[in-house]
């Protein structure tokens, strides 16, 4: 049994500013937005499936049609609040130094997934993708319209990351090089110094014998 979540409240910010943490590591406001993109055109286009496999379905296996029609309008008063707080942290950025790819914006990111998928790492009852997949059992048609995608340079920890790889790899061989170097006079100077000392000890040896 999941909890019912009073999602106004769940949602409810003080402050959004407040909210933002540091981007490594962390969804940022150019992710967020691919994100809602992405999600809005999911939800619109289940909408749309639903709306027309409806006339069919009311009359084919009406219980089943009215608690999926409960649960859609659940999932659309979660995502829209959801959304509401996304769309929040996108008005803030605005007014922020930062591009979009640097300012965080990790909790309406999770916002939006708690929104879609209430439990995390399982399927429940009123999710996206259990509406989907009911909708498409009972024998409705869904979309096969490949959802928008994320722009480039959205992610600021791998554009970093691919910023400093030639640098990385560079210094990885500088240092490579250097080591080598180093043993190589180390062995030279050891040799130098090896050789006097030794060179009476093996005379002596010899002469013995």
């Amino acid at each position: 049994m999941v909890n019912k979540v009073d999602w106004a409240e769940h949602f409810k910010r003080a402050s959004f500013v407040s909210s933002f943490g540091t981007i490594d590591g962390l969804m940022s406001v150019a992710e967020l937005k691919d994100y809602v993109a992405a999600k809005d055109f999911a939800m619109q286009h289940l909408g749309q499936s639903y709306a027309d496999f409806s006339p069919t379905w009311v009359n084919e296996d009406s219980a089943a049609f009215i608690d999926w029609t409960n649960d859609w309008n659940d999932l659309q008063n979660r995502y829209n609040a959801a959304r509401a707080d996304a769309e929040s942290a996108i008005s803030v950025a605005s007014y922020l130094p930062l591009s979009d790819a640097n300012t965080p914006a990790d909790p309406p990111y999770r916002e939006i997934t708690l929104a879609l998928k209430q439990v995390p790492g399982q399927i429940t009852k009123g999710d996206l993708q259990d509406l989907a997949a009911r909708l498409q059992s009972a024998g409705g048609t869904l979309t096969t319209i490949p959802a928008p995608q994320p722009r480039a340079n959205t992610d600021a920890d791998l554009t970093a990351m691919n910023t400093l790889a030639p640098v990385d790899a560079l210094a990885g061989t500088a240092s490579t090089s250097v080591y080598t170097t180093i043993g190589i006079i180390a062995l030279l100077v050891l040799a130098v110094i090896a050789v006097p000392v030794l060179a009476p000890i093996v005379a002596t040896a010899i002469a013995v014998k």
